[in-house]
Parts: structure tokens; C-alpha cells; sequence
């Protein structure tokens, strides 16, 4: 199956070519769009920004005074032996 940029490079007066800047193929201006990201690409790799990257801000944020809670004492007592005086 060949591409549309397969074809012989032909003048169209006014319709220059660019480059898809995601895939590299050539391609004529007219047929180039600017996604979300800046880029200038082939309709055929357009894609739209996906609404989990518009998420809104959180209202009403609180703030945790003490966001690790109480220590856990994980401490085990070690045990000794006394084996009394002059050892």
C-alpha cells in the first residue's frame, strides 16, 4: 500500500512541503495541523489531548497538620544478663 507521499514530488503552486515532526514523512503543508504539543504533524498522527490532562485544581484543599501521625515505638527491648560484680 503506498503513502500520499510516495507519489513523485509534484509543484503545487503555494502548497510548499514540510515534514511530519512525529513521523518524518513529507508531506504538503495544507495537510500538516498543530496538535496540542506544539507540533506540526500529518493529519494522519494527529491526536487530541486527552482529558485526563486537563484535570481542574482541587477547591477547598486542607491542610494535615501532622500527615505521619503518632511514631509506632517498634523498639525491642534487648535483654541482659547480669552476671553480678568482679566478672
Amino acid at each position: 500500500m503506498a503513502h500520499e507521499t510516495d507519489r513523485p514530488f509534484r509543484f503545487v503552486d503555494g502548497d510548499p512541503w514540510g515534514v511530519c515532526e512525529r513521523s518524518g514523512y513529507t508531506a504538503r503543508h495544507s495537510d500538516l495541523v498543530t496538535e496540542w504539543t506544539g507540533l506540526r504533524v500529518w493529519k494522519r498522527f494527529w491526536e487530541p489531548k486527552h482529558p485526563s490532562l486537563d484535570v481542574p485544581p482541587m477547591r477547598g484543599q486542607e491542610v494535615v497538620s501532622d500527615p505521619t501521625g503518632q511514631p509506632v515505638n517498634n523498639f525491642v527491648p534487648i535483654p541482659t544478663v547480669d552476671y553480678g560484680e568482679g566478672s
